[in-house]
């Protein structure tokens, strides 16, 4: 009896070592993924440098909870659109081919839900997106800064059941001290993008100016002035001033949809291609239709543009102009009504060999020609009451016998009373041609 009762008691008591040795090693194990967790958060906080960031949290977690593979997909609230970020151990071919949305698959779920899913088999749970074939088992972490989801944090396991409570804990500890990091080194990445952008946009736009003329050619029976200022760092307006020959100027504007610089693209597109049309001497007709069908071509319908070209004789008192669908420049004559310059045709780009009109008018000294975009006429007072095409026309008349660079300093004035200092809300570009 003495016997079993003192095997009993060396099973208990080997039980109880064991017993003890496995919480042992468990507190260990706990304290050092503790510390693990603790170092991790300290490399992640000191850097913003957002990839490394993100890298720095699958290194951690690699070896503190482990996965086969894992990604980090940054949540743009607004958009409602959830972006590949950083992937591990996934066939990116595979992802590109899935536009994730917010409730899309368990990332876009937990996203959506704003609460970690924890998936034992994945291949009975409906939701998700079969990115990988071996995968098995799933953890999915939201990370969220005030209350807003910033990221989601995905891990993947090739066995079943391979996260549980414990692995959801740690996750969660060190889920928002990475969510921080991710925002600052988001905010920090976007902010140095966007110096480099505005710093890149700057020198185009320098470079955009360079190509407009910075001189008004001297043309005997002229006198000429122009202005531009556009919007941005980059214009989607164009002006030109070109002299044809030593007794004939070329006069020219232009307005490309949008802004920025896609429009700016095209700007210096056109502008290059129209010069080079009028130095191989093609007719008004012909330098617009062929314009027409390099934008068409080249960037379809989705962009197009307003343009004006003419051609003044002043010792044959005679223009020569084509309208390819641009605001009508007027031609002030003092004591007449103005005339508006549309002949032309439709805009350029909006169909392929379109066809277009030249008008040939005849000049007398004191006329006053003004070329203008819609920066000008369609600029917005307090009341949004535009400053129209009648206005402008009717301060022309009132300094007719002014010189051009008179003439245009008074309409800009004007403009900017009418505007009443609110901000500029388009492109403007103006040229003034006066008969002598």
């Amino acid at each position: 009896m003495s016997d079993i009762s003192n095997s009993v008691l060396l099973v208990i008591s080997v039980c109880a070592t064991a017993a003890a040795v496995w919480f042992f090693l468990l507190a260990r194990r706990g304290a050092r993924e503790r510390d693990l967790l603790l170092e991790v958060g300290t490399r992640i906080s000191s850097s913003l440098d957002r990839d490394e960031v993100l890298g720095l949290i699958l290194d951690g977690l690699e070896e503190v909870v482990g996965y086969d593979a894992a990604g980090i997909f940054l949540v743009d609230i607004e958009s409602d659109e959830i972006s590949y970020h950083l992937l591990r151990g996934y066939d990116e071919g595979v992802l590109a081919q899935v536009e994730l949305k917010i409730g899309d698959g368990l990332v876009g779920s937990s996203a959506e839900m704003e609460e970690p899913i924890v998936v034992a088999d994945v291949r009975k749970d409906p939701d998700y997106i079969g990115a990988r074939t071996k995968t098995r088992s799933e953890i999915v972490l939201p990370l969220m800064v005030s209350g807003i989801v910033v990221a989601v944090l995905n891990l993947e396991s090739d066995r079943v059941r391979a996260y549980g409570s414990r692995h959801l804990k740690q996750l969660q500890t060190f889920g928002a001290q990475a969510a921080v990091a991710i925002d600052n080194a988001s905010c920090y990445t976007e902010a140095r993008e966007k110096r480099v952008i505005e710093q890149e946009l700057e020198i185009a736009g320098k470079i955009q100016q360079a190509l407009l003329p910075n001189s008004t050619p001297d043309i005997p029976g002229l006198d000429v002035a122009a202005y531009m200022k556009p919007i941005e760092s980059l214009g989607g307006d164009l002006y030109d001033l070109v002299q044809v020959n030593e007794k004939t100027l070329g006069i020219a504007i232009g307005d490309i949809s949008g802004h920025g610089a896609p429009a700016a693209i095209l700007m210096a597109s056109l502008y290059a291609s129209y010069r080079s049309l009028t130095r191989r001497g093609f007719s008004i007709p012909e330098i617009m239709s062929q314009l027409n069908n390099l934008i068409q071509e080249n960037f379809g319908t989705s962009r197009y543009a307003t343009f004006f070209y003419g051609v003044i004789a002043p010792e044959e008192q005679r223009l020569t102009y084509s309208n390819a669908g641009h605001f009508p420049p007027l031609l002030i004559r003092p004591g007449e009504e103005p005339r508006l310059l549309s002949t032309g045709g439709i805009v350029l780009g909006f169909m392929n060999d379109a066809i277009y009109e030249e008008s040939t008018l005849s000049l007398e000294p004191g006329d006053v020609i003004i070329l203008y975009t819609d920066g000008i006429i369609e600029a917005a007072g307090p009341d949004d009451e535009m400053f129209g095409e009648e206005r402008l026309a009717e301060i022309c008349a009132t300094m007719i016998r002014r010189s051009a660079r008179e003439v245009l300093d008074g309409i800009l004035k004007a403009v900017m009373s009418h505007c009443s200092d609110s901000e500029q809300q388009d492109d403007i570009s103006l040229v003034i041609v006066r008969i002598l």
